[in-house]
C-alpha cells in the first residue's frame, strides 16, 4: 500500500483492492468498507456490490498469494488488505503463435534492409517492390513452417 492510494481515500487503507485488467491500472476498484468478523471474501464482495471479474484471478491477502481455489473462503480480520487482479492469458500453449509472430515481425524489417543489399536505392519504387516481394515469398515460407492450430 502506498502513501498516495492511502491519501486518495483520505487516510484509510483500502480492505479491497480489484484491478480488472491484468497489464494495466486502469478500472481499478478500491474498497475501503472493514471486513467483518467471521466474513468471507466472497460474502464481503456481496456485500459491498465489489465488481470482481471472471475467470483467472491472481489473489493476494496481506502480500501473500492465495490459491485460486480458495479465496472465496478466506476470511480476512479488519486492517487486512486483499488484492485480486485479473491474470494474463496466454494462447492456450501454442508457441507456434509466437513463433509465426516473431517471423513475421523479422522479415517485415528485413526485407527493406535486404532490397538495399540487392542494389535498391530506399524510397524508390524498385526498392518498395523488391521489398514487396521479398515480404510475399518469406509469408509464403513462413505460414507452412507455422500451420494455424484448428480449434
Amino acid at each position: 500500500m502506498t502513501e498516495a492510494m492511502t491519501a486518495e481515500h483520505g487516510g484509510i487503507q483500502p480492505s479491497l483492492i480489484v484491478h480488472p485488467h491484468a497489464l494495466t491500472g486502469a478500472g481499478r476498484i478500491m474498497e475501503t468498507s472493514p471486513f467483518r468478523p467471521k466474513e468471507t471474501l466472497a460474502a464481503y464482495i456481496e456485500r459491498t456490490g465489489v465488481y470482481v471479474p471472471s475467470g483467472p484471478l491472481a489473489i493476494w491477502h496481506n502480500g501473500f498469494r492465495v490459491n485460486e481455489d480458495l479465496w472465496t473462503r478466506l476470511i480476512p480480520k479488519t486492517g487486512d488488505q486483499v488484492i485480486v487482479r485479473t491474470r494474463v492469458q496466454g494462447g492456450g500453449g501454442d508457441t507456434s503463435k509466437v513463433i509465426r509472430s516473431v517471423a513475421m515481425i523479422a522479415l517485415a524489417l528485413s526485407a527493406p534492409w535486404a532490397a538495399g543489399k540487392l542494389g535498391f536505392v530506399a524510397g524508390t519504387l524498385g526498392h518498395a517492390a523488391v521489398s514487396a516481394g521479398i515480404m510475399v515469398g518469406g509469408s509464403m515460407i513462413i505460414t507452412p513452417l507455422t500451420p494455424i492450430p484448428e480449434a
